[in-house]
């Protein structure tokens, strides 16, 4: 009677586990997770994980700023000190058509993106010892 009760529970439980869903194996859940890290790495640098369009000096291009627009913007960003709710209000005839939110755009897209430092070592980055660019000298 032993012998029948386990066989019956045994049967039972595999009848149980053949209902539920197989879970992935650890190769499949290695696999998945690889995957996962590829396309993160992948998109980390890319501004749609930001939601824009664009990022960086191609910014300026896409959105139509003029190199008078642009020179105009970083001269006042650097007279009022890099408040933008001054340089919107300055009556700046070379701005004219630009809303605030077109020079917040610039400002974190073109103008914080820049280097303000040359590599001039050749080891495709920004370090200590690289020297300073002209204009980030000057501000």
């Amino acid at each position: 009677a032993a012998a029948t009760a386990a066989a019956t529970a045994a049967a039972a439980t595999a009848a149980s586990q053949a209902l539920l869903p197989r879970g992935p194996s650890v190769d499949e859940v290695a696999a998945a997770r690889a995957a996962l890290d590829a396309n993160l790495r992948a998109a980390r640098s890319s501004p749609t994980v930001l939601g824009l369009d664009c990022m960086g000096a191609p910014a300026a291009d896409t959105f139509g700023w003029s190199d008078d627009q642009r020179a105009a913007l970083e001269e006042h960003l650097l007279m009022y000190k890099f408040n933008l709710m001054a340089v919107s209000r300055s009556g700046e005839e070379r701005l004219a058509g630009r809303s605030m939110r077109h020079m917040v755009d610039y400002y974190y897209n073109v103008w914080l993106t820049r280097p303000t430092a040359k590599d001039d070592d050749g080891d495709r980055g920004v370090v200590e010892g690289d020297e300073p660019v002209a204009a980030a000298a000057a501000a």
